[in-house]
């Protein structure tokens, strides 16, 4: 162990040292955290998709199942049950449908929470908008080319982290972007 036999000697190479440390600790930190949220982005992305699926194939159950157990939809404060009626009703409306949407808007927040909102359009099957697959990485040119053709909604969901899987806590339903 060296000793400085004067005050601030030795405190060039601690300080040298520690610095390293530091580098390197906070080089692995910031690595695991844009691992982790990149997967949190995976899995978001993954959820938003498997909803759209869930959706078309008017599997109600599955649907809930996304939901938390505090899960709300507004506009109305609507439970589960009240959803369940509110999307019945609108899967009979369209009958057979797809959903289209562009790169959904996620903010992952540090207290396990995360918001995502995104344009959709329902269209009942066999009345497609043509080019709509190639705007999915720009909302905004999307939204236009969509333009007067069909109505557009918004969603923005509040998720929350339970047990390592994200759950919807809160679902907005809105109208034109």
């Amino acid at each position: 162990m060296y000793v400085p036999k004067q005050y601030g000697e030795g405190f060039v190479l601690l300080s040298k040292y520690f610095n390293l440390k530091i580098i390197a600790l906070l080089v692995v930190i910031l690595g695991i955290s844009s691992c982790s949220a990149g997967d949190d982005v995976a899995a978001i992305l993954k959820l938003v998709n498997q909803g759209e699926l869930l959706a078309e194939n008017k599997d109600l159950g599955g649907l809930m199942k996304l939901g938390n157990d505090s899960f709300v939809a507004m506009p109305g404060e609507l439970d589960k049950r009240g959803t369940k009626g509110i999307l019945w009703r609108a899967f009979m409306y369209y009958g057979q449908f797809d959903i289209l949407y562009p790169r959904p808007l996620i903010i992952i927040e540090e207290d396990d929470t995360a918001f995502v909102s995104f344009p959709f359009l329902v269209i009942r099957k066999g009345e497609l908008l043509e080019g709509l697959q190639e705007l999915y990485d720009d909302p905004g040119q999307w939204l236009k080319e969509v333009g007067n053709k069909a109505d557009l909604y918004n969603l923005d969901l509040e998720l929350v982290r339970e047990d390592r899987a994200w759950k919807v806590r809160q679902a907005t339903l809105g109208g034109r972007p």
